[in-house]
């Protein structure tokens, strides 16, 4: 969702001696970025069951995936409000 838009700002930048360089760290960091994405979102689902996997019912599956799925729509929220931040200033 952001990171077609992400890449235009991020290698915009970059001159075209060094286009190679930079779409490689951008790779390399939006890899490094989904990682630690994904994983911070199970240590927060499996903090939020407030039991061990096999003693948590429903509601607390439930309640985890609600946590985990609001604190996922706020984060992509930040990122869409700071790339519109990057387009004003753009433009």
């Amino acid at each position: 969702m952001t990171t077609t838009p992400l890449a235009h700002v991020a290698l915009g930048a970059v001159s075209a001696e060094e286009a190679g360089t930079g779409s490689g760290l951008f790779t390399t960091f939006m890899y490094l970025a989904n990682s630690l994405g994904v994983a911070l979102i199970g240590i927060l689902f499996l903090s939020s069951l407030n039991h061990t996997l096999s003693d948590a019912n429903l509601s607390d599956y439930i309640r985890a995936f609600i946590i985990s799925v609001a604190v996922s729509g706020l984060l992509a929220l930040a990122a869409l409000i700071c790339i519109s931040f990057c387009y004003k200033n753009e433009i």
